[in-house]
């Protein structure tokens, strides 16, 4: 690090596992100079660096290769590496702030398998749980590793409705040999999140609203559901006398569909906000990248020569096939929210679709250290970058970008080596990115080969010091240029974002990094930046600050290391820290401010052995005092929300054996895990699914009443099934029967394979609780009025119903909202019920529909009539049942044993 002329920090593994951060935001929280930027409704990664950046920036790598947009953090990642200022000489074509990189974990040839349980919890009951399974270890005894990390989280989203799903899957083998080590790694990752813009700001305070901050203004539908698919190779090969080759293959693709549904409009005096219907389908983005590089040492004019050179291309594609855009069907009232009345925009704009970014570049790169003598080291590099870019949208396609170029880009540094744990170092780097927009510019006009790309020059001094085992550290001033800037700017008339090209920005400033042990036992991360970035040349907004950046941030956070407590058996570690962003403008016109906040974070860690087997329990809480703070916007109306206060549990069971298959990793930690889910419990955190309890159904007796000769049978007896595996005793009755076949019986259901002429009218008045999902029945069972799809029907595609009575047992404690009921979209049946029922969920955007209700026994059902036992209304249709999600299982086994009086 003392040799290289540009500031270098590094989030190491250790960090990693103490502060356990859910993404690049949180790892990064310990750098200078570092703040968020617009991360498209908190589904991806976008990170201001010296005041650039953006969320097609190219600046996210993995293992040194570039990632497409999304979420670079997860389970495999060992550690983070911030290059600070322009880096095209070393990774192309991008902005000037720095490059983050994240490096995966290795294969091992020391066998090794661990396996984690968590539990996570927010607020009012908004919790989570994980496990993860992280295994390596040699394959024979030829240098050959392998290694193997299942990662999958299950989390209510801190607000009031939402659901963070992920799933990753991410093998790795490496070969160790004793001239070429090669990595191969592929990482899966499915995953369903929030797609939340936050809160809108005020116009009367210029303050985000006064609102609950759980408060969500969009809709329960409002998600990102997709997948990412990385495949990385990298081949070292040492050829002797100090030269060594270097091959770095990658691709990566990502794909997801989005709904958008988003504010765009607010009246502060009726307390309404008007809204626009979006989203986006068939998204899919790719990166090829390679590069080739040899580097090594010669002697030339006494004195050392360490030398690089090399090529690299990529090819980059963004792609969004439909994007819809949809009016609302009513206007949204934030004082007094009422959900579920939209439902997902299903109309495809044809001038939007199509949306693409196609980048190809390559380029040749050399560079030159010379060590001018013991103290003395030049830096000399050069690369020639070639590029094309093609970027637009529509049906028929139109383009707005169409540009291609070539250039030179130069690097220079000196350093000095005062010590040897000190160096003083000055810069002056280049770097490149081609202008490019998918949607036209303000004016119409084309972004063509006429156009010069982004440009900038940075100019940094700086000092460093690297004690081993000790502190590290660096100080830097820098002061950066970027010219024909892309200015973009919400338009509140068009509802759409103008762009226009622009004149110049400029960003410099003060940083300061310092890490190490402070002593046998602390150690401890302190960062401060202080920037000062503005627009520098533009026709309406020269002299503004620049979007989303911070003019101070400064971070702390300090560990005590116990070392071994209660006798020796186990280590203890307990840590802490604080975060502050400053003030930042809220858009290009600084037409409103958020304001600055600090976050604290605090964790401890304890090391035992229990069973033969290593044991670690650790405890996180993440925004400890619970701070309401926003750390980026896109525009007045898309005001970025921070977390909340979240409390996770993590226990990691550890031991050398060797993974014949996860089945056999996972039952050899029962023992352990058992006890630790009683003190996760202890906790009050729920981890995993939770035991099952003796069977509720404990010999109850049931006929269910079905078409027997129907052709729906084969569902009807997995319900049998379903209620059999629960204790329940079930008897399969045909539809002619009569209710005298119930006598002594505590449960009958109906299914809907009946045919409700065929079924007699006497089971309105029998004495025995009844549960039914045919809704042609409910008027003959006095549960509605008669009239067929006005007090009952069917609903013919619904995948989500509203629950609007949690606390009752037929919600099976699920939180009140919208619940995912079937895999896939099926028919819901409905009921309008009498005055006596209680009303558990409606149809989603129709709250009119009761989808499941009951009454109990003696209550008024329709016409007057009490019901002679309990009488309950579920929403399932003749072939649903195989279809129901978790929730919707959950919520039928709530409804059986509701009705049969075990609830």
């Amino acid at each position: 690090m003392l040799e290289i002329p540009q500031v270098v920090n590094v989030v190491p593994a250790q960090v990693i596992r103490d502060q356990r951060p859910r993404n690049i935001d949180d790892a990064l929280a310990n750098v200078s100079g570092i703040n968020q930027g617009n991360t498209l409704a908190s589904t991806q990664d976008t990170i201001m660096k010296r005041g650039f950046g953006g969320n097609r920036d190219g600046s996210i790598m993995h293992n040194g290769m570039p990632l497409v947009q999304g979420r670079g953090m997860n389970a495999a990642a060992e550690s983070v590496e911030v290059l600070k200022g322009p880096s095209s000489l070393l990774y192309g074509l991008m902005d000037p702030g720095g490059v983050i990189n994240v490096v995966s974990k290795k294969p091992q040839l020391r066998q090794r398998t661990s396996l984690s349980l968590l539990g996570s919890g927010y607020a009012n009951g908004r919790d989570g749980s994980g496990v993860t399974l992280d295994t390596t270890g040699p394959i024979g005894e030829n240098g050959l590793a392998y290694r193997l990390i299942v990662d999958h989280v299950d989390e209510d989203y801190w607000r009031n409705f939402g659901k963070h799903r992920e799933t990753l899957v991410a093998p790795s083998l490496a070969w160790y040999g004793d001239d070429t080590q090669a990595v191969l790694w592929y990482e899966y990752r499915k995953y369903v999140t929030p797609f939340d813009r936050g809160t809108a700001l005020d116009p009367r305070t210029q303050r985000p609203l006064a609102l609950p901050k759980t408060q969500r203004l969009d809709e329960p539908f409002n998600e990102m559901r997709g997948e990412t698919h990385l495949g990385q190779l990298s081949v070292d090969h040492q050829f002797g006398g100090g030269w060594a080759g270097h091959l770095n293959l990658s691709y990566n693709q990502e794909t997801y569909d989005a709904n958008q549904l988003r504010v765009n409009g607010i009246n502060v005096a009726k307390g309404t906000l008007t809204r626009s219907n979006d989203a986006t389908h068939g998204a899919l983005s790719t990166d090829s990248y390679a590069t080739a590089y040899v580097d090594g040492t010669v002697e030339l004019g006494g004195m050392r020569h360490d030398l690089q050179f090399g090529w690299d291309a990529e090819y980059r594609k963004i792609y969004r096939a439909d994007l819809l855009r949809q009016a609302t069907r009513s206007t949204f009232s934030y004082l007094f929210p009422v959900y579920g009345r939209e439902v997902p925009s299903s109309t495809v704009s044809a001038s939007d679709s199509d949306q693409t970014d196609r980048l190809h570049n390559q380029s040749l790169f050399f560079q030159d250290s010379i060590h001018l003598n013991d103290r003395w080291i030049a830096v000399a590099a050069l690369r020639y970058q070639a590029w094309s870019q093609l970027a637009g949208r529509g049906r028929p396609f139109k383009v707005n970008t169409d540009t291609d170029g070539s250039k030179l880009l130069p690097r220079l540094g000196l350093i000095y080596k005062w010590t040897d744990t000190v160096s003083f170092y000055g810069s002056y780097t280049q770097s490149l990115k081609p202008a490019s927009t998918i949607a036209p510019l303000s004016s119409g006009y084309v972004l063509d080969a006429s156009v010069k790309p982004e440009e900038a020059k940075s100019w940094e001094i700086g000092a460093k010091i690297d004690m081993p085992g000790g502190l590290t550290g660096t100080v830097a001033l820098f002061d950066i240029h970027k010219r024909n800037v892309l200015v973009s700017q919400f338009n509140d008339v068009t509802k759409l974002t103008d762009w226009r090209t622009s004149g110049a920005a400029r960003s410099r400033g003060l940083e300061v990094d310092v890490a190490g042990q402070l002593g046998k036992n602390w150690s401890a991360i302190a960062s401060y930046a202080y920037i000062d970035a503005k627009t520098t040349e533009d026709p309406l907004y020269a002299g503004n600050p620049l979007w989303n950046v911070a003019r101070q941030t400064a971070s702390l956070s300090a560990v005590y290391d116990f070392g071994q407590v209660f006798g020796g058996e186990g280590r203890l570690r307990m840590g802490a820290g604080a975060h502050y962003v400053g003030k930042r403008a809220g858009d290009s016109a600084n037409s409103f401010v958020l304001p600055g906040y600090t976050t604290v974070d605090a964790f401890a860690s304890y090391d035992t052995r229990l069973y033969g087997k290593k044991v670690k329990f650790q405890l996180n809480v993440k925004n400890l005092f619970d701070k309401t703070y926003y750390p980026s916007a896109a525009n007045t109306y898309f005001i970025a929300m921070g977390d909340a206060r979240q409390v996770s549990f993590l226990t990691t069971s550890s031991s050398r054996m060797k993974l014949r298959s996860p089945l056999m990793a996972i039952t050899s930690f029962t023992s352990i895990t058992r006890r630790v889910a009683v003190l996760l419990m202890a906790c009050g955190i729920a981890v995993g699914a939770q035991a099952a309890a003796e069977a509720p159904g404990q010999g109850r007796k049931v006929v269910l009443l079905v078409q027997r000769d129907g052709p729906n049978l084969p569902v009807d007896e997995k319900v049998k099934q379903h209620l059999e595996s629960r204790g329940f005793v079930v008897t399969l009755q045909d539809q002619s029967a009569v209710p005298s076949v119930a006598a002594g019986s505590d449960l009958v259901v109906i299914s809907s394979t009946v045919a409700a002429k065929d079924v007699s009218p006497a089971w309105r008045q029998l004495p025995v609780p009844l549960l039914t999902w045919e809704n042609d029945l409910l008027d003959d069972l006095a549960m509605t009025g008669k009239r067929h799809d006005t007090d009952f029907g069917e609903a013919a595609k619904e995948r989500y119903v509203w629950l609007v009575n949690a606390p009752h047992p037929m919600a099976a404690g699920l939180p009140a909202g919208v619940a995912n009921v079937y895999v896939k979209q099926a028919g819901v049946s409905w009921g309008k019920p009498g005055l006596g029922a209680t009303t558990i969920a409606t149809l989603y955007g129709q709250p009119e529909k009761a989808a499941i209700f009951g009454y109990e026994k003696g209550a008024t059902m329709d016409y007057e009539s009490l019901a002679p036992a309990r009488r309950v209304m579920f929403f399932l249709g003749n072939e649903t049942f195989t279809n129901l999600s978790p929730a919707g299982r959950m919520l039928f086994d709530a409804a059986v044993d509701w009705t049969a009086g075990i609830r």
